[in-house]
């Protein structure tokens, strides 16, 4: 969420192999997921949560002269990604990390 109330959707991670529709049948509008073999996240994960289901809803821009987005979260060891860094470059997203278990 955001100072002004917006929010996104919540992004669901279930542990097994094979996605199924109806993991969200009775879900908030705009909700999406994924699966991991055990249901937590990994480095993959957080990054298609960041760079497809967080700029879907937080209206990340495309080129770095729009306004800047700053995304605050939690220091985990499958959330710090070069190929994230790098990414987040060009829309203008700022990312700050905090220290692990902190948030």
């Amino acid at each position: 969420g955001n100072a002004v109330g917006n929010s996104i959707p919540p992004y669901f991670i279930f542990p097994g192999k094979r996605w199924n529709d109806d993991f969200l049948m009775c879900d908030v509008p705009g909700s999406d997921g994924e699966m991991s073999k055990n249901g937590w996240s990994t480095s993959s994960i957080f990054q298609n949560y960041i760079m497809k289901h967080f700029v879907k809803y937080a209206n990340v821009s495309d080129t770095s002269k729009g306004a800047p987005t700053l995304i605050l979260y939690d220091g985990h060891k499958s959330h710090i990604l070069l190929t994230l860094i790098d990414w987040a470059k060009k829309p203008n997203v700022i990312l700050l990390v905090l220290p692990p278990h902190t948030t």
